[in-house]
């Protein structure tokens, strides 16, 4: 049985970094190095990648959850980052 961990709590996710910005300049600084797009293995609900995206970098995030990866999608296109 392949069962997604994070479908019974996808709603409370954000809850704990929903707020905190803090590290987003340190990701944006480590994105544009790379002169390219940007690949986020682990993107949850997209808190990162979607403010990648924001900030004009060319970003892609991959996640295992569907409900988590489903989230990301609906948020990017809320910023329309799409």
């Amino acid at each position: 049985m392949n069962r997604d961990p994070y479908a019974p709590i996808a709603e409370l996710y954000d809850f704990e970094h929903e707020g905190f910005q803090e590290d987003i300049p340190l990701y944006q600084a480590l994105a544009r190095r790379t002169g390219g797009v940007v690949l986020e293995v682990g993107c949850g609900s997209g808190r990162i990648t979607t403010a990648l995206g924001q900030a004009g970098l060319r970003v892609i995030g991959v996640d295992p959850s569907p409900v988590l990866l489903e989230r990301a999608r609906q948020r990017a296109a809320g910023l329309g980052t799409v």
